[in-house]
């Protein structure tokens, strides 16, 4: 469990700093360089995600069950997951409706792929696993749109074509981890 813990940490907290400390982390590219900053922050990132990962991997196999839903259950939870989808590739494709509704679609999906794995699975690895990606990801949602509302930010408009693309790859991408990609990589059959 510690070394998921350690994981979260470094992970969240470099995926935190442009939130959380603007100034210091505009005064580290000042001071490093964009491009030599970047690449400490992905190292630090592919670092935390190795941790949990390997963290994750042992801690789910420590004893405990706090709840377990019935399996019929999922059906709703696919459904959800679909939207979380949408909503991480909505976060990639410029030009899409969806960003400019909702100004911030990965944080919200995050949200929305966090919290469902969080009712989901009630084993203590889940808990504190997806239970911290829920915490920062909604603490991320909302302060994001609270500083957006207080700028004044305004997205630009989308395009139909985008939102098709957009919900296409998302559908397509959905499907592969539904029947597939799920078992192989989580080690866990949905279906």
């Amino acid at each position: 469990m510690m070394l998921m813990l350690l994981g979260l940490l470094i992970f969240l907290a470099m995926h935190s700093v442009r939130l959380w400390a603007p100034a210091w982390r505009e005064a580290q590219i000042a001071r490093l360089g964009q491009m030599v900053w970047r690449g400490i922050h992905s190292v630090a990132a592919l670092v935390g995600l190795a941790l949990i990962v390997k963290g994750y991997a042992a801690a789910r196999l420590l004893p405990g069950v706090y709840w377990q839903l019935p399996f019929g259950a999922r059906h709703g939870m696919m459904l959800v997951m679909l939207f979380s989808f949408i909503l991480l590739i909505a976060s990639q494709i410029p030009g899409n409706h969806i960003k400019q509704r909702v100004g911030h679609p990965m944080s919200i999906g995050l949200v929305l792929w966090s919290g469902m794995h969080l009712i989901f699975n009630g084993r203590p690895a889940d808990l504190v696993l997806f239970g911290a990606f829920f915490v920062w990801s909604l603490s991320l949602t909302v302060v994001s749109l609270r500083r957006d509302r207080a700028a004044g930010v305004a997205y630009p408009p989308g395009h139909l074509s985008r939102d098709l693309l957009v919900c296409a790859l998302a559908v397509v991408l959905w499907l592969g981890f539904i029947l597939s990609w799920h078992l192989r990589l989580i080690g866990v059959g949905i279906l």
